[in-house]
């Protein structure tokens, strides 16, 4: 008779670490977002040039977009 535990052991994929999921690339990729959005609110604030905050802005949304591309790329 076959063990059951084994047969299920055979069938089960094994799970990805979180290590892998959280690498330099996100970690580089807040850090970016934090202070690109710190920037864009100053420079909204103050009398700055209005293209260096949608400069900030931009960072910020390309950071965002790439942290949910990782995000549901790396999906369980």
């Amino acid at each position: 008779m076959a063990d059951i535990n084994s047969i299920q052991d055979a069938t089960q994929t094994p799970e990805q670490p979180v290590s892998t999921r959280s690498g330099p690339l996100r970690l580089v990729l807040w850090v970016v977002l934090v202070i690109s959005g710190v920037l864009n609110v100053v420079t909204s604030i103050t009398v700055a040039n209005m293209f260096v905050g949608m400069g900030f802005g931009l960072v910020a949304l390309a950071c965002i977009v790439a942290l949910v591309v990782q995000h549901f790329k790396h999906r369980r």
